[in-house]
């Protein structure tokens, strides 16, 4: 990975630290977060997240750190993704 980051002439802290990425980004896109709200340490990194613009968290009840398995076995990742896709 330090190969990566040395070849675009960044540091691993630009890289790892999400929020200053997101913060000074000028990007149109929206992102969105999804995590267990049981789950502590994506709990904490999702809401590490909070009041950037272009972000939206969207915490669940339960599902573990394997939300998007769960989501997907609830049957709303594929109408989640078509949506974010802009896709009917």
């Amino acid at each position: 990975m330090y190969r990566v980051l040395s070849a675009h002439n960044r540091s691993d802290s630009e890289y790892l630290n999400l929020r200053a990425l997101l913060e000074t980004s000028d990007s149109k896109t929206r992102f969105s977060i999804h995590y267990c709200d049981s789950y502590r340490w994506d709990k904490l990194h999702a809401e590490y997240l909070k009041n950037i613009r272009n972000v939206e968290l969207f915490a669940y009840p339960e599902g573990g750190h394997g939300i998007a398995k769960h989501l997907r076995d609830k049957g709303l990742l594929e109408s989640m993704l078509l949506k974010a896709l802009q896709m009917p």
